[in-house]
């Protein structure tokens, strides 16, 4: 069975809308984990590249060395 592009991107949104409805709970669970960066901040996972990249970050590395 081949799908126009049409159909094939209809086809990939629909499966994931339901993916997304059937693994919520789990899919937030795990994005919304709390971790403490290697600076002490604590922050959520999905997070974590964000604080990294920030002033404080930077600023509480360099005191800690």
């Amino acid at each position: 069975m081949a799908l126009t592009p049409e159909e094939r991107k209809e086809y990939i949104k629909e499966y994931c809308k339901k993916w997304y409805v059937e693994n919520k709970e789990v899919h937030l669970k795990n994005i919304l984990t709390p971790v403490t960066c290697e600076c002490g901040f604590e922050t959520a996972v999905c997070n974590l590249k964000r604080h990294q990249k920030t002033k404080l970050h930077s600023k509480k590395l360099s005191t800690k060395v």
